[in-house]
């Protein structure tokens, strides 16, 4: 198995780096499918205990390389951030992805 070189992953070679979260670990992650439908992979990282509620991050898939700012996800741009309503609601601890039919 090759090296994984993280100077190439903060390059957008080979992977890609996401700013902004808390280096609190605890971090889940799972490939989403195709959220917005533009015909690209998304993925989802949960974050439990990120703030008292949790919170769990969509990342729209793209097809430039460089480095994801949680910020920009935070205020609608290249996805969104789903909070948990209260403190104790453990937002993230597990993410799934599937289809489901939402009513």
């Amino acid at each position: 198995m090759p090296a994984i070189e993280l100077a190439n992953i903060a390059a957008g070679i080979g992977g890609f780096v996401i700013n902004g979260l808390a280096s609190s670990g605890n971090q889940r992650v799972a490939g989403a499918g195709d959220v917005n439908g533009d015909g690209l992979a998304d993925l989802i990282l949960g974050a439990p205990i990120r703030n008292t509620g949790g919170n769990s991050c969509v990342f729209f898939g793209k097809t430039s390389r460089g480095a994801i700012d949680l910020a920009a996800i935070a205020s609608g741009s290249g996805g969104f951030v789903i909070n948990g309503k209260c403190a104790g609601d453990w937002s993230g601890p597990t993410v799934v992805a599937g289809l489901y039919a939402l009513s």
